[in-house]
């Protein structure tokens, strides 16, 4: 990738309301180094790796943010579900199935955020960032996460069009209770 869309990308990350603190330059450089050819995919994940994850730690809450994927903006409305696949989603997504490819199915039901995804396609924008914000006990890491939220970066945005991305990204996060529920949540 162009190091241009990484540094954008990233900064888009850094100005994210959950995310703080953590090494601008390593993620920036770590995207930079991905390869991504043209395709008509929608997205190519991203292998987690000690490049493509840092821990933020607090005094009451660790924090890990991961990067995921990486999204085609000019592929978004083609790849938009509808019908079928976009009751699957909802069904589990509310019964707290999450994994990244099922995050991605959600996104793909939601035509105003591909909406958004290809406005900034058209602006010079060709990539949007998944990024996985997960919050854990300082104390005991053994019990997994407390939550799993992700971060949607579309590049180019409006502060309005931000804030349904937060309430998308508010809608999909899924707490400690419900990922012992189901343990398909150490998928994302």
């Amino acid at each position: 990738m162009e190091r241009n869309y990484s540094e954008e990308l990233i900064k888009g990350l850094s100005r994210h309301s959950e995310t703080f603190g953590f090494n601008e330059s390593k993620f920036t450089d770590f995207l930079t180094s991905f390869e991504i050819s043209e395709s008509s995919r929608f997205y190519e994940e991203i292998e987690e790796s000690l490049e493509s994850r840092q821990y933020l730690i607090t005094f009451r809450e660790d924090y890990k943010i991961l990067l995921k994927m990486i999204i085609r903006n000019a592929n978004a409305e083609k790849h938009y579900l509808s019908g079928f696949m976009e009751k699957w989603e909802i069904t589990l997504s509310k019964i707290g199935v999450y994994n990244p490819c099922g995050v991605v199915r959600n996104l793909r039901t939601n035509k105003s955020l591909l909406g958004m995804m290809s406005s900034s396609e058209e602006k010079g924008n060709p990539f949007s960032l998944l990024a996985d914000f997960r919050s854990y006990d300082s104390v005991n890491h053994s019990r997994g996460p407390r939550s799993h939220r992700p971060l949607l970066i579309i590049p180019g945005i409006s502060d309005g069009e931000r804030r349904k991305v937060y309430e998308w990204e508010s809608e999909n996060i899924v707490h400690e209770k419900e990922s012992r529920r189901l343990r398909l949540v150490s998928g994302f």
